[in-house]
């Protein structure tokens, strides 16, 4: 960490201070100390006024016959009576120093004198009238106030002890600096009574005094705290010259927080994208946003505290383009946790709460503040960071300014992959130490990857445990891993592969039965590239074939199997009108042939039980019938619906989740479902009535065919 401290020396100085301090210097040598002066150094806080003076004042300190320098630092003080005694309690050991051998004790009581005398009137403002003017004019109200001393020194006047310390410090070998920073930061009174000390001692000979502070904000607290219209006017009263910090320039700072950066990612190997992508954030949210050295100092702090434990599980350009927005928008900083947190409920759930798109692009444009083209320059390098954000529609007449737009599952996928700020699975990790809750981090990932290649009987305890831990936003860390594993998808070996569906084949089914679903199929049944199963296409060609066979003839799990057989079925162009180009189906001719062999096997060898306690039954149906052998799907139904028991066993296993506006989400009888398994859906929808009108059947049968019978749906 780096400490909020001025320069002390010329190494650490990173944007070439060390040549102003330089010319500084130069100027206070070259001009005459000897009466006295009082220089202010002015600029923002942050603008590097203290290293600068810090730097000249070691320049000062090396001088042969140089000044000496006193650092004053009246914060420290706890009473304003006690800062005229605590600065000439600094100044008696350098003027004892500097004074004629013989004068050492004359000066020590001088000084020790004129403090004690000064501090023990009422204020400073007290001190700086009664200069010049006899002591016996206040010898009561002084011996009210400071009690038995005034007995002591009453027959010297002020005055007189002033004019003799005068005398005194115009023998001094060298003059004395009194360098006083940060008077901006004291409290508005504390600082007016600092300025009073210095106007009362300034024009002691061969003592100088360098301030440093910003003129603007010094100025506002003087006219609040001394009740004057016009601050600036008092403050150039006290100081007779002023020397502003120069600004420091982008490219400065930007190439010290480049080299810092580069030290704390030494030793990790970074993509070319991300290298790219470090180098435009340097361009654009360090040119424009930091523009002092405390600036970068926060920055980097930032970093130091909250990257570098995490180093690597975020990507290097979101991380330091967060920091960046935290130390200079902290408003924005806010807007973007919120929006990333937003994110990663949309990765959960799939939808928004209405008009939350709308309703967060215009609180983006209220914390940006900016306006014009500064607005599209903003929202463009947002986009490079955050998904979602439509950045072109603010070049389009008449059309509203929205986020969360095109946040699909491949772009979720490719966010985790690289670890980025927009993540739903390492979001948390740039705003604390720790992963969101229901997470599962990189480490996790790939132990489990591991265990699959390694040690089967491990794995699959492993992955039954996430399917029985829920998430506290619902589903099951099951889940998470499936959805982890595709973030991993450039990292999984052919190994970890085949030994993860080995392990998947056994316990798909079950995390079917209590997954999320969106209208009742989840996701993670289907078998396209985007899902698990694309991960084939990191299995050796060599063993792609086995590893298919084997799968479809051993695994329990028929509805993870149904679901890989149907997505094929559909690109292969064997049912349906959306058959894909060979080199985009995730299946060769020759695994697709085996898969549909050893599949329909299965299911003319199956009991009935195993098949109706398949999840998503209808769907292995579909799968059965679109796969051309029609006959024995008939033939099926007809032998496992002769008694009504069994007829609505089947029906109730054969129903679709519909979202139907009136009702919301409910379980229904298609009659298109019926039609292709049925013939005429007519005719069952007769034979339930039949059912829930016969007054010999068990009541219980009699409620089930109706309900089934009121949720036929013709639409």
């Amino acid at each position: 960490m780096i400490g909020d401290l001025p320069l002390d020396n010329e190494e650490s100085d990173r944007l070439g201070f060390g040549a102003i301090a330089d010319q500084l210097a130069k100027a206070f040598l070259q001009n005459d100390l000897t009466d006295g002066f009082v220089i202010g150094v002015e600029g923002p806080w942050g603008s590097g006024k203290s290293s600068l003076v810090s730097l000249a004042l070691n320049r000062l300190s090396n001088e042969e016959n140089g000044p000496d320098v006193i650092r004053f630092e009246p914060w420290l003080i706890g009473g304003r009576d006690e800062l005229l005694r605590q600065l000439f309690i600094q100044l008696e050991p350098a003027v004892v120093k500097l004074a004629p051998s013989d004068a050492n004790d004359d000066v020590r009581k001088l000084l020790r004198s004129y403090a004690q005398v000064s501090s023990g009137l009422a204020t400073l403002t007290d001190a700086a009238g009664l200069l010049g003017l006899p002591w016996a004019e206040r010898i009561a109200r002084f011996a009210r106030l400071s009690g038995s001393r005034a007995s002591e020194l009453a027959n010297q006047s002020l005055s007189e002890l002033r004019q003799k310390l005068r005398s005194q410090l115009e023998k001094l070998r060298r003059p004395i600096v009194v360098f006083i920073d940060d008077l901006d930061r004291l409290e508005p009174n504390e600082a007016a009574e600092v300025l009073r000390l210095v106007r009362a001692v300034a024009d002691f000979p061969n003592v100088g005094y360098i301030l440093a502070y910003d003129p603007t904000v010094l100025a506002h607290a003087l006219e609040k705290s001394v009740s004057i219209p016009d601050g600036k006017s008092y403050l150039e009263k006290i100081v007779q010259a002023s020397f502003r910090v120069p600004l420091t320039q982008h490219f400065d700072l930007q190439n010290w927080l480049s080299s810092e950066v580069e030290e704390l990612v030494a030793g990790r190997v970074l993509t070319e994208d991300q290298k790219s992508r470090l180098s435009t954030v340097m361009e654009s949210w360090v040119n424009g946003h930091l523009a002092t050295p405390r600036d970068v100092v926060r920055v980097l702090n930032f970093l130091r505290l909250n990257w570098l434990p995490m180093i690597d599980q975020v990507d290097p350009a979101d991380a330091v383009f967060l920091q960046i927005v935290r130390t200079k928008k902290p408003k924005l900083y806010d807007w973007i946790e919120q929006y990333v947190f937003s994110l990663s409920a949309i990765g959960d759930w799939g939808m928004i709460t209405p008009n939350a798109n709308v309703h967060m692009g215009k609180k983006l444009l209220e914390v940006i503040d900016a306006e014009g083209e500064e607005v599209k320059r903003l929202i463009l390098a947002l986009q490079e960071h955050l998904t979602g954000i439509d950045a072109y529609s603010l070049y389009q007449k008449d059309k509203e300014f929205k986020v969360f737009s095109g946040f699909t599952q491949d772009e979720r996928q490719r966010l985790a992959s690289n670890m980025r700020l927009a993540s739903p699975m390492h979001f948390r990790l740039y705003f604390s130490f720790s992963s969101p809750s229901g997470a599962i981090s990189d480490a996790e990932v790939r132990d489990f990857l591991s265990l699959c290649a390694n040690d089967r009987t491990a794995a699959e305890s492993e992955f039954s445990a996430l399917i029985a831990e829920r998430r506290p936003q619902g589903g099951r860390m099951a889940e998470v891993m499936l959805y982890r594993l595709q973030s991993h998808r450039d990292q999984i070996s052919s190994e970890q592969v085949i030994g993860l569906f080995l392990v998947l084949g056994h316990h798909m089914d079950e995390l079917a039965k209590v997954a999320i679903a969106q209208l009742g199929y989840p996701d993670l049944l289907r078998g396209d590239k985007r899902q698990v199963f694309g991960l084939l296409e990191r299995v050796d060609p060599s063993k792609r074939v086995e590893l298919i066979r084997t799968i479809f003839s051993t695994a329990p799990s028929l509805a993870w199997l149904t679901g890989i057989i149907r997505s094929s079925t559909f690109a292969h162009g064997i049912y349906g009108e959306e058959a894909q180009p060979e080199d985009k189906r995730l299946l060769t001719a020759e695994e697709m042939e085996c898969a549909t062999t050893v599949y329909l096997k299965r299911l003319s060898l199956a009991d009935t039980e195993t098949l109706l306690a398949t999840p998503h039954f209808l769907s292995l149906m579909y799968a059965w019938l679109q796969l051309g052998d029609r006959k024995e799907v008939f033939a099926w139904l007809e032998r496992n619906t002769e008694t009504d028991e069994e007829f609505l066993n089947v029906l109730s296993k054969m129903t679709s989740l519909i979202d139907s506006s009136n009702e919301g989400i409910r379980h229904r009888l298609k009659t298109l479902t019926l039609e292709h398994f049925f013939g005429e859906w007519r005719e069952v929808e007769e034979r339930l009535k039949a059912i829930s009108d016969d007054g010999s059947v068990a009541s219980e049968k009699r409620v089930l065919a109706r309900e089934l019978l009121d949720g036929i749906d013709d639409t």
